[in-house]
């Protein structure tokens, strides 16, 4: 098994956007970009392609961070969350779920190990800014290289 100093020394320069709205996608990556977040970007249209490439490179490298929506297709933010948690060499990934779902919701998914959940302004410029906080949070201190 593997501890959370092992998890810091494999942790990769990259993101990982699970949206099935390939706009939302976008605009995660290029506001990020902006903030100089990652090197790398990888999308997923849903949890199930999310959790099918963990389960692949989980023996040679983690994530810095997962942005998942919340309502998609196929598996759903919270169904995916949920599996990641209870994976054992998973669940140390920080996971940030970004959703238009109702407040009611939140606790359920911090209950799950959710490490943030946001909900999605309508506005371009609130997202904007509110990604770049989360750059701050999880680039800046050391969860990216």
């Amino acid at each position: 098994m593997r501890t959370p100093e092992t998890f810091i020394t494999q942790s990769r320069n990259n993101v990982l956007i699970v949206d099935d709205d390939v706009d939302d996608r976008k605009m995660i990556e290029e506001t990020l970009k902006v903030h100089l977040c990652s090197k790398e970007y990888i999308h997923f249209d849903n949890g199930q392609k999310l959790l099918e490439y963990l389960y692949k490179i989980i023996a040679h490298q983690y994530p810095a961070f997962i942005i998942l929506d919340f309502n998609m297709p196929i598996k759903n933010g919270e169904e995916t969350l949920a599996e990641i948690k209870r994976h054992v060499e998973l669940r140390m990934i920080p996971v940030v779920i970004f959703t238009t779902s109702y407040k009611s919701k939140y606790r359920d998914l911090y209950k799950l190990g959710a490490n943030c959940v946001l909900q999605k302004p309508s506005e371009y410029l609130e997202v904007m800014e509110l990604l770049k906080a989360l750059s701050f949070i999880y680039c800046m201190h050391g969860a990216v290289d």
